[in-house]
């Protein structure tokens, strides 16, 4: 984590360099493409960002979190033009996916088209396939699992229009949701359930598995972005009793109630959805109906039905 101040930014934060990658004769980031799911910008998540808080490390996260989604909205490019001058940055290997979390596209940047149009560009093509709920309303949204290895932010608010970030609006994304509800965090999470907080309801299982440390220092490193989503939900002993209080909260009585179940929010080539939802899975062109689970639970309540997914989803062509 030892880092050396490569620059300032006139009225912004300073920026800094790992030492470890100083040492080198060269560095070459390797990014993602994708929407932020705290901001929006022509530039958001990939090299520029990871200039920043990734070479930065946690000491280049913390100064740039400080000022909220205003400092990534306003100095991300400004940013990369001193990481351009100031290091050995060589560029970037870029990859935009598609909606099944795929390689749709790689692109290489040189340092100079770092936050710049390149870069925008790639961030565009990406947006465009950004996975998403296909109802424009849902009064109960069940989440399987959260984890950092799904999403910076245990879910991802693009996908649940979720935003939970003080003195920001909270419309984000395409879908309203009533109650979100999570059950459980991934074991590559070892614990840290970053994004808790987004949710309405959780249950017992998954609040013993939090490493409240782990958490807290993510939180806290985010700064003003972590100060709702790591905050523990409204927690139940069980799945089941977890789905008797969303259905009961959601503001609509529970034979009307339109509730979509989910593995995570990387993982939308397949979703459950209650009968009330089947006409306009009917009437959406991209959608097909597959088969009927109805939901069961052990006898401690927790389901094992629609939930038989211990394996990664089959290929799509499968």
């Amino acid at each position: 984590m030892e880092t050396r101040e490569i620059g300032r930014l006139p009225g912004g934060p300073t920026l800094y360099q790992g030492l470890d990658s100083v040492a080198a004769d060269h560095t070459l980031l390797i990014s993602r493409i994708k929407p932020h799911t705290d901001f929006r910008a022509t530039i958001e998540s990939g090299p520029a960002k990871m200039a920043v808080i990734g070479l930065g490390k946690q000491r280049g996260a913390l100064a740039m979190h400080e000022g909220g989604g205003e400092n990534f909205q306003r100095y991300l490019a400004p940013a990369a033009r001193i990481y351009e001058a100031n290091t050995n940055l060589l560029g970037a290997l870029c990859v935009v996916e598609n909606a099944f979390d795929e390689t749709a596209k790689m692109a290489v940047l040189a340092a100079s088209e770092i936050g710049a149009e390149p870069e925008a560009n790639l961030l565009v093509e990406a947006k465009a396939m950004l996975a998403s709920l296909p109802f424009p309303e849902i009064d109960v949204l069940i989440v399987r699992e959260l984890g950092k290895d799904i999403s910076g932010t245990g879910m991802d608010t693009n996908v649940i229009g979720r935003l939970m970030i003080p003195r920001q609006p909270e419309s984000f994304g395409n879908v309203d949701v009533a109650v979100i509800g999570v059950l459980d965090v991934t074991p590559a999470s070892h614990g840290n359930a970053t994004g808790i907080g987004l949710a309405n309801l959780t249950t017992l299982r998954l609040a013993q598995k939090v490493d409240w440390p782990a958490m807290y220092t993510n939180g806290i490193t985010s700064g003003i972005f972590g100060m709702f989503r790591n905050s523990l939900p409204m927690t139940l002993p069980s799945d089941r009793q977890l789905l008797e209080v969303a259905i009961r909260c959601c503001g609509r009585p529970p034979e009307q109630a339109r509730i979509v179940l989910i593995q995570n929010t990387l993982q939308l080539g397949k979703i459950w959805v209650s009968p009330t939802l089947r006409s306009e899975v009917e009437a959406h062109p991209q959608l097909h109906l597959v088969d009927a689970n109805p939901l069961q639970f052990d006898t401690a309540g927790n389901m094992v039905s629609p939930w038989l997914m211990a394996a990664p989803f089959p290929p799509r062509d499968a």
